[in-house]
């Protein structure tokens, strides 16, 4: 769009806007918006002053698609261009992640005691967790965990994780293991499989009150240099 811009303000200076032909300036104007059907310029334009600001709308209008594209395409391929270069780069490549997520089903409640010091353990329960942010998708949750009366333990366990990253296909499988502090766990996973294809890494700190069912996660996706 703008070499034709650039080329129509070359064709037409102040004293051929006045002689230039109706034919020709919609011959241009067709090219600018890329073929798209425009209004014709006898039916827009009632006489030569009004129909070269015409030609200057639909420039204006062009331009704005043409950012708008731009803004579009590079949204899309954020992701590719930072594994791309990495590689071009000879290093790994990181992303940095963060967003939520929220237990949305108990596929497996497990099975759970409390021993002779208070202490509850659970084992075996198998969550439905979606993830929102930077990473959506579902991931199921294989989790054990120990807590005392004070709010106090540990917890670890798998997961297994398909969606999207910036919305590329994503099938990651990993584990996790954390402490919990006055009911709040802090659990860090780390996480391998596929991101659009190219191996992937997930290292992972996720956050949140036992037993709440939300918690918010951050951290990075690594892309070995070897892809």
């Amino acid at each position: 769009g703008r070499e034709v811009f650039d080329e129509l303000l070359a064709d037409f200076d102040v004293h051929d806007r006045l002689t230039a032909t109706r034919t020709t300036i919609q011959a241009h104007l067709d090219v600018v918006v890329d073929h798209e059907p425009t209004m014709k310029i006898d039916e827009r334009c009632a006489s030569d002053n009004t129909w070269f600001a015409y030609v200057n709308f639909t420039m204006r209008r062009t331009k704005m698609l043409y950012r708008k594209t731009n803004i579009l395409a590079s949204m899309t391929l954020t992701l590719a261009v930072l594994m791309v270069t990495g590689a071009a780069l000879g290093a790994a490549t990181e992303v940095a992640v963060s967003g939520g997520q929220m237990t949305v089903g108990v596929l497996d409640p497990g099975i759970s005691w409390i021993d002779e010091e208070g202490i509850t353990h659970v084992r075996g329960l198998i969550l439905r967790v979606s993830f929102s942010g930077d990473i959506e998708g579902i991931a199921i949750q294989h989790l054990d965990y120990n807590i005392d009366p004070f709010g106090n333990g540990d917890l670890h366990g798998s997961v297994e994780f398909e969606g999207t990253l910036f919305g590329v296909a994503a099938e990651l499988t990993g584990r996790f293991a954390g402490d919990i502090s006055a009911g709040v766990f802090s659990a860090e996973s780390i996480g391998h499989g596929t991101v659009g294809g190219a191996q992937a890494q997930s290292r992972l700190t996720t956050t949140g009150v036992l037993g709440s069912g939300v918690a918010t996660y951050a951290g990075t996706f690594l892309f070995p240099q070897d892809q």
